[in-house]
């Protein structure tokens, strides 16, 4: 008569839980570690999204103030005329002074002196309205690409606080923040590559500059994404953690 007792129901669930909590924990010093690189990484998307809107706000007042100022430029005979004062260098004892309204406020280095020549001269030759036009579409895309910028780092902040706080960073909330990202990503490169076109119509080049590391990066976001979602759909059929172990 065979003494050899028949696992109960109760053993075989211990049993496949174990199994499970070996194929899915992670080893505590790699939990820790992905925990803080989580903390640092939405720690810098959150002064990312303040310098954002700074740079949103700076480059708004700018456009509010550049046809003033381009208004109140006169540039001729070597002199340039800001707001009714006129700046210009003069030689003196070897040395080129910076005169504001015959008022001596510094000297210029030869570089220097080099520098604002040819500031002048392309100024002068340069039609200030085409100027304007050119400066106020720097800064409606300059605007534009901040504002992306800004949802951008907001999705990475919500990523990785979710990386950082949740069971696992498999799950449908983090994927969906991983595939907005990369369709910023890919506006962001739109954006650019149009400035760049704009630029190179104002300064008459033929030459139109493509990133193509960007471009690879946004490959490489989309390709994540899609990694991302093939391990959500393991992680929610293995109904494990990564972080903690399963309790019984």
């Amino acid at each position: 008569m065979s003494t050899e007792k028949k696992p109960t129901e109760k053993t075989e669930k211990k049993e496949k839980v174990v199994k499970k909590k070996e194929i899915v924990k992670l080893e505590k010093d790699k939990q820790d570690k992905l925990k803080t690189l989580s903390k640092i990484t939405y720690i810098i998307a959150k002064i990312s999204k303040v310098l954002a809107i700074i740079g949103i706000v700076g480059m708004a007042i700018a456009m509010i103030f550049t046809p003033v100022l381009v208004k109140n430029i006169k540039i001729e005979n070597g002199s340039i005329e800001v707001f009714g004062d006129k700046v210009e260098y003069v030689p003196n004892d070897g040395k080129m002074e910076i005169v504001v309204n015959n008022t001596n406020v510094g000297t210029l280095t030869d570089d220097e002196k080099l520098a604002f020549d040819y500031v002048l001269k392309e100024l002068e030759n340069t039609n200030m309205t085409k100027t304007f036009a050119f400066a106020e579409l720097t800064l409606v895309f300059g605007i534009a690409t901040m504002i992306v910028f800004f949802f951008v780092m907001q999705h990475v902040d919500k990523l990785f606080i979710n990386i950082h706080d949740l069971d696992t960073p498999f799950n449908q909330d983090n994927l969906n923040h991983v595939k907005r990202i990369a369709y910023l990503s890919l506006i962001l490169l739109i954006l650019s590559v149009a400035s760049n076109f704009i630029s190179s119509l104002f300064v008459k080049s033929d030459a139109l500059e493509i990133s193509f590391v960007s471009i690879t990066g946004v490959i490489v976001l989309y390709i994540i994404s899609y990694v991302f979602e093939y391990a959500c759909i393991l992680q929610k059929d293995s109904k494990a953690t990564i972080y903690d172990e399963i309790n019984e």
